[in-house]
């Protein structure tokens, strides 16, 4: 049994208990007498019990107006004002964010008549972005700064100030703030973005790949398993790749397979593992990703790292026809072994290969037979 109905009972219990005694009051016919000043007043003992009720419940109703009829009066006038000082702070935004900085800079005004400056942070969100409106970077800092300070504000202050120094082209400053937000928030685009821009510009992959997964757990599921997300864990792991080849080819070939597998379509990452293999003499394992990946779109750059380990001319020509194969009706394919059969003076086959080429991409056609 909840509460609610444990108070329906006692109500009913309540009421039937004064309905009795209504009931034993009425069927008893008492009368009360009163004296008073040589005054006598005898009424029945219902009469008096209800006059007594009636006045108790108006003496009650005289003392709750004298008691709380203050506290009413101002929380009406108090929650008047924050309404009229919460319609002008979000007319005030409203206006910051279309580019009026006259009516930001009035709604602000009037948002500080109503409302108490240090009780509402949007106020100094909408005082930046009036000053940011009116060129003054240097007070516009110095908000975001004081932002910055309060644990409420304190990533609205970190980004404002992130903007004003890529503004400013301080990239340092900006980098700085960013990490800042970073570790506050992992989730915040603009913050781990900025992260992951600077350690791929360094080169440090290892660290970028650490800030990512950092944000994959901050993130909802709903939001790690994006194209998106898939994309840019391709290119660490691709960056990664590139950069330890050299002293760690196990780890660059594991690397390259992952983030081929997140984006196998996505022709870069395609022509960066089919190299890579090439490099480790995994030959069939590369040939057959470049196969693939001219099946759904041709590319010349695939053609290009198809042939190339080819030394002999008659022997890139008997690899393009084989590439070709694969997806016959295009420029790409054409286009493919015509170059291949000029180097291999086969001029007959480059010439008809040329014309078909022409047919699919007049413009693109460059070969003189």
């Amino acid at each position: 049994m909840g509460p609610r109905m444990i108070r329906v009972f006692i109500y009913i219990f309540v009421v039937c208990v004064l309905g009795a005694a209504f009931g034993w009051v009425a069927s008893h016919n008492s009368v009360v007498t009163i004296t008073f000043m040589h005054t006598r007043l005898s009424i029945s003992l219902l009469a008096f019990l209800s006059t007594f009720i009636v006045f108790l419940g108006i003496l009650w109703g005289l003392l709750y107006v004298v008691c709380f009829a203050p506290g009413a009066f101002y929380n009406y006038f108090y929650t008047r004002r924050q309404r009229r000082g919460r319609e002008a702070l979000s007319q005030g935004l409203l206006a910051a964010f279309i580019g009026d900085h006259l009516t930001a800079q009035k709604m602000e005004t009037r948002a500080l008549k109503y409302l108490e400056e240090n009780c509402e942070p949007l106020i100094k969100l909408l005082q930046a972005q009036t000053l940011v409106l009116q060129k003054d970077s240097i007070r516009a800092i110095h908000l975001y700064e004081e932002m910055r300070q309060k644990k409420s504000t304190k990533l609205a202050g970190l980004y404002g100030l992130f903007r004003e120094a890529m503004d400013t082209k301080t990239y340092e400053a900006a980098q700085h703030y960013a990490q800042e937000a970073f570790t506050l928030s992992p989730s915040l685009v603009w913050a781990h973005q900025a992260v992951l821009d600077r350690l791929s510009a360094e080169g440090q992959w290892d660290e970028a790949l650490d800030v990512f997964e950092k944000v994959q757990k901050a993130l909802p599921r709903s939001a790690r398993l994006t194209a998106e997300r898939n994309h840019t864990h391709a290119l660490l792991l691709s960056g990664k790749a590139l950069h330890v080849f050299k002293i760690h080819p196990v780890k660059a070939r594991s690397a390259i397979l992952k983030a081929h597998k997140l984006v196998p379509d996505f022709g870069p990452i395609t022509v960066i593992t089919a190299g890579i293999l090439y490099k480790l003499n995994e030959t069939r394992k590369a040939d057959k990703i470049i196969i693939e990946a001219w099946k759904k779109d041709p590319h010349p750059d695939f053609g290009a790292l198809y042939l190339g380990r080819e030394e002999r001319a008659v022997g890139r020509l008997k690899k393009a026809k084989k590439l070709a194969s694969y997806n016959k009706n295009t420029f790409e394919s054409a286009f493919l072994i015509a170059k291949a059969a000029l180097d291999a003076g086969e001029l007959t086959l480059a010439r008809e290969q040329a014309k078909k080429a022409l047919n699919y991409h007049p413009v693109k056609v460059c070969i003189c037979c």
